[in-house]
């Protein structure tokens, strides 16, 4: 089976903001991650969390994959369309005509292939992607008298009597996690699920 030696994407020229309050028309989440107070967390910053830890895009952008074969090769991440396939040959890159195969992928021999083309659907995100990204936005925004600021351990407020309240050193690393939207994104993880 060939494998993937590197991949390139862009970032889309803009990512979803999804409603927070069905049905409401107009989107808010990035409204409320300004309002938090923190100029790093951006829906940008929500989204790109949320394509690390999963293998689709929404909102289209452009993508290189440099892949080894032979075998057959299918995208790391989808949905993915090829505009130009090149194999490496001689010291150059020279155009190639792989034959596809019934998975979406293509057979390649065995040479360097570099796959570049367009990464991503131009439809909204399904229900349970725009979820997570809302869940993950909103736990990195909290700012509420007893929760602890991200990557806290500790914080307390007093005024005779003391309240406080503990996090985990790692609760910004694992936000995808102690958020819900792992749980939500889980179908989303891997391309081909029998690969």
């Amino acid at each position: 089976m060939s494998h993937t030696l590197s991949f390139r994407e862009d970032p889309p020229p803009a990512y979803f903001d999804p409603p927070t309050e069905p049905p409401a028309a107009t989107p808010v989440l990035s409204t409320e991650l300004a309002a938090s107070g923190d100029p790093s967390l951006t829906l940008d910053a929500v989204w790109q969390r949320i394509e690390a830890w999963i293998a689709f895009r929404w909102g289209e952008r452009s993508a290189v994959f440099i892949v080894e074969g032979p075998g057959e090769w299918l995208p790391d991440a989808a949905p993915f369309v090829a505009s130009t396939i090149e194999r490496w040959e001689d010291g150059a890159w020279i155009a190639a005509t792989p034959d596809p195969t019934p998975l979406g992928g293509w057979l390649l021999d065995g040479f360097q292939y570099r796959l570049a083309g367009t990464l991503g659907s131009a439809d909204e995100p399904p229900a349970a992607v725009q979820a997570a990204a809302i869940r993950l936005a909103r736990f990195l925004a909290a700012r509420d008298g007893l929760t602890p600021r991200p990557g806290t351990t500790e914080h307390s407020i007093g005024a005779g009597v003391t309240i406080g309240a503990k996090a985990p050193a790692a609760r910004v690393a694992k936000a995808i996690h102690y958020s819900g939207a792992a749980d939500l994104l889980r179908p989303y993880r891997q391309v081909h699920q029998n690969s």
